[in-house]
């Protein structure tokens, strides 16, 4: 599916707590905005923001991408915690780091900013005849879990439980919600335990659970394996990557410039091009609120040269160079695994 983007204008900043900051977008009175862009009207449907260009201000919108296209270098993925069709406006609530391209942008941010949206993707697919829901995530999965809620009808008996790094985070949800403080997310998540620990009523039901990627994925065998859940019975999504930041700053300080790597190892002439990351000392890699995270597979260093494969992983005769393993990740090819880097995985809301 393509994605299309619309120009848009920041209505409104506000600080919801230490950790979030809700923004109202609108259109941009030029009939080109948001009155072109649909909701896909499913709880936890995320977009593409695009913010301007930080070296000089600038608002650009990317052409349509298809799903096997790198995300564009000045956007990234949040949840649509509101949409008022009437008004044509999306509010989206943004997780605070120490750094980041959005995490900046924010908080310098004023009404009547330019910014731009994506058309939508969503996960969530809770079974019509279901009678309960479990939902469970970090900081980053409140904006979805509270659009759960605020969506679920009468008859469905809704359980939460939310982890948060402050207390203080924590909203009025209007619902059966427990929240769990864990002040270190990013080295102790507790999202598995709090699955595996769960009562799942009697009857069809189904459960969500949404944040870090290494504690979803412990929840998702113990759903499949332990539980035996069928897969229609849950939804898991693993929204950011654990320790990413700092094997980017690992990454950066090796000065690989990973395009012009995969190029040579696909015996192509190199010309550098704005994704590339190191060879003017700048970097495109995507920050701490980015949905794409790279992941380390042993080090940020180039492994041996090795014989090349095509992307579909068959040798290519007579050509020799850094093992290209961008066939296991058909939508970040440009990314390979070159330089010992895995797959760029998407982040939401992080």
């Amino acid at each position: 599916m393509t994605l299309t983007y619309h120009r848009a204008v920041v209505l409104e900043r506000r600080h919801l707590s230490p950790h979030l900051v809700r923004l109202e977008l609108g259109g941009n009175g030029q009939g080109t905005g948001l009155d072109t862009w649909r909701s896909a009207g499913v709880p936890d449907e995320a977009l593409q923001l695009v913010v301007p260009d930080p070296a000089n201000g600038r608002l650009t919108m990317p052409d349509a991408r298809g799903d096997g296209e790198d995300p564009y270098e000045h956007s990234r993925w949040y949840t649509v915690r509101r949409h008022d069709p009437e008004r044509q406006q999306i509010t989206i609530d943004v997780v605070l780091h120490d750094t980041g391209l959005v995490t900046t942008w924010v908080q310098q941010v004023r009404p009547g900013d330019p910014v731009g949206v994506s058309s939508t993707r969503h996960w969530f697919s809770r079974p019509p005849e279901a009678t309960w829901q479990l939902l469970v995530g970090d900081i980053t999965a409140l904006p979805a879990i509270g659009r759960i809620i605020d969506q679920t009808p009468g008859h469905v008996a809704t359980t939460a439980y939310v982890e948060l790094p402050d207390s203080r985070d924590a909203q009025d949800l209007g619902s059966n919600v427990e929240w769990v403080h864990n002040p270190a997310p990013e080295s102790s998540s507790g999202l598995a335990d709090i699955v595996s620990g769960a009562r799942l009523p009697d009857g069809v039901g189904y459960v969500y659970v949404a944040g870090e990627a290494a504690a979803t994925r412990a929840a998702r065998r113990n759903l499949r394996r332990v539980r035996g859940l069928s897969k229609e019975s849950y939804g898991v999504i693993g929204y950011w990557r654990a320790g990413s930041e700092a094997w980017m700053r690992r990454y950066e300080q090796a000065q690989i410039d990973l395009e012009k790597v995969y190029a040579e190892g696909r015996g192509r002439a190199w010309t550098p091009s704005r994704s590339a990351t190191r060879s003017t000392g700048s970097s495109t890699l995507p920050d701490s609120d980015s949905r794409d995270a790279a992941e380390p597979v042993a080090s940020a260093h180039a492994p041996e040269p090795t014989r090349l494969g095509d992307r579909r992983g068959r040798d290519t005769p007579g050509a020799t160079a850094t093992t290209d393993l961008s066939h296991r990740c058909p939508r970040r090819r440009r990314t390979a695994h070159a330089a010992g880097v895995a797959c760029r995985r998407r982040r939401v809301n992080w």
